[in-house]
């Protein structure tokens, strides 16, 4: 009667769902993509729970910061296509130079004194009332 209890209940050996593979390498291409974690559980087939725990068995680390260091290799990928691109896309080489550079557009703004803009004023008077004085006839 012992034997047939052991059949029932408790742990059994071969029992539940196996263990899900990852595809490391996958996973690792993905997290440099910036795919986020609902796209590589979609890509990968899994829960994000079993995701998270698996990265933490796998890595010995938190998702996060498995998936902060695999995203970073992505985004020096990009930055050296960007570049690359900038020595043959001068639109390329000026949005790089506002973005990592700070650099941008000027807009010089003349300031002129009081006296200055009174004249403008007096001249651009003039000019409104000859426009509106009928025209001589020679």
């Amino acid at each position: 009667m012992t034997e047939e209890k052991k059949k029932f209940g408790g742990k059994q050996e071969g029992a539940g769902r196996p263990p899900k593979e990852i595809n490391w390498t996958l996973f690792e291409d993905l997290c440099s993509l910036q795919c986020t974690q609902s796209e590589i559980c979609s890509v990968l087939h899994v829960h994000d729970d079993t995701l998270r725990s698996k990265v933490k068995e796998y890595y010995e680390e938190d998702y996060s910061a498995a998936y902060k260091r695999f995203s970073e290799g992505g985004k020096s990928s990009l930055r050296r296509i960007q570049l690359n691109l900038a020595k043959k896309n001068p639109g390329m080489a000026i949005f790089l130079g506002k973005q990592w550079l700070g650099q941008k557009d000027n807009h010089d703004v003349v300031q002129i004194s009081p006296e200055m803009a009174q004249q403008y004023e007096a001249v651009m008077n003039q000019l409104k009332q000859m426009q509106k004085a009928p025209a001589l006839s020679a």
